[in-house]
């Protein structure tokens, strides 16, 4: 096994974790380790060492390369990668070349890495027809096709270069499930034969706006999932009295951004300030509304209070619980 024991050197262990394990620190060199893996089929693993890094790492099974990766730098001409020099610069670029299967068919998966996030991926079946060509710094538009060269997925999008599969293995983004294929940078798009199955878009790891999944339509605000009638109802529309009557806290919280905190103030007056909470006062309502700020999404949310109730503080303790005087 091989892994970073500390900055600057490659370590290597063996043995079972029973207290009887070694591991030993290299600098430079060569590691080829061989045997049965746990199919029983025959492997052998090679590493280059310099500078106590892993620059070239390959594995082989059964006689054929199943996951080769190298580091060095790119060669561009403005965002293509025109070359590969591996074992030169400083090691934070790589290349890798998988053997695998997309959509049932052997194929060799090529990757291409800047520090650690996936630019490029391009997927050719062992017939020699390209699956797909992606280029994370020029196109956002790509065509997935079958082994016999038809198309399969119009893809639109950054894939996704962080997930494990994609840097350990150097597996095709394609491989994972459809909602593993994107990066949440931009909008995404999946089509098939021209209808759309798959479309999004996320913000502060939130989906917000109009999805499509498996071909069905969803609205969502702030990650919260709304009927699409009150989605498209002008907020001008919405009546926040009922919304605030709504049970669930998220949905609330979702249609009161919709309509917009300045609306509350038209149904009711404010009794009490503290820093970004306002406790409400409405009208014919038997509550009164504390509205309290999330310090992780910064998303508002409007809480049900006792109709007593005077100080935000303490209102916002008593939502979790805690009794007037307790701390």
């Amino acid at each position: 096994m091989f892994g970073c024991g500390h900055p600057g050197l490659t370590t290597i262990s063996s043995g079972k974790c029973n207290g009887r394990s070694v591991r030993d620190s290299l600098i430079d060199g060569k590691i080829t380790l061989t045997g049965l893996d746990q199919n029983g089929l025959p492997f052998k693993r090679v590493a280059v060492i310099k500078d106590g890094e892993v620059w070239d790492n390959k594995l082989i099974i059964a006689g054929k390369t199943i996951h080769h990766i190298v580091y060095g730098q790119y060669e561009k001409r403005g965002n293509d990668i025109i070359h590969f020099r591996k074992g030169t610069g400083t090691g934070k670029h790589g290349k890798s070349r998988h053997s695998e299967k997309l959509f049932g068919y052997e194929g060799i998966c090529h990757s291409w890495y800047n520090r650690g996030r996936l630019i490029r991926q391009k997927f050719i079946y062992d017939n020699g027809v390209t699956a797909y060509n992606y280029n994370a710094c020029s196109d956002q538009c790509t065509m997935v096709k079958d082994y016999y060269g038809n198309a399969v997925y119009e893809v639109r999008g950054r894939l996704e270069g962080r997930r494990d599969n994609a840097l350990r293995d150097g597996q095709s983004v394609f491989t994972g499930k459809m909602d593993y294929w994107f990066s949440d940078a931009i909008p995404f798009e999946v089509k098939k034969n021209g209808k759309i199955l798959y479309k999004g878009e996320i913000k502060a790891r939130q989906r917000i706006g109009k999805w499509v999944i498996g071909g069905k339509k969803y609205c969502y605000v702030r990650g919260v999932e709304i009927p699409k009638k009150l989605y498209d109802t002008p907020p001008d529309q919405l009546d926040p009295l009922t919304v605030l009557r709504l049970s669930n806290a998220q949905t609330r919280m979702a249609l009161m951004e919709k309509i917009g905190p300045e609306r509350i103030a038209e149904i009711g007056r404010v009794i009490h300030k503290d820093k970004e909470m306002r406790l409400y006062d409405i009208k014919n309502y038997d509550v009164r509304i504390l509205r309290v700020r999330c310090p992780t999404t910064k998303a508002f949310y409007y809480l049900r209070v006792p109709k007593d109730s005077q100080k935000c503080e303490e209102d916002r303790q008593w939502t979790f619980g805690v009794d007037a005087g307790e701390i």
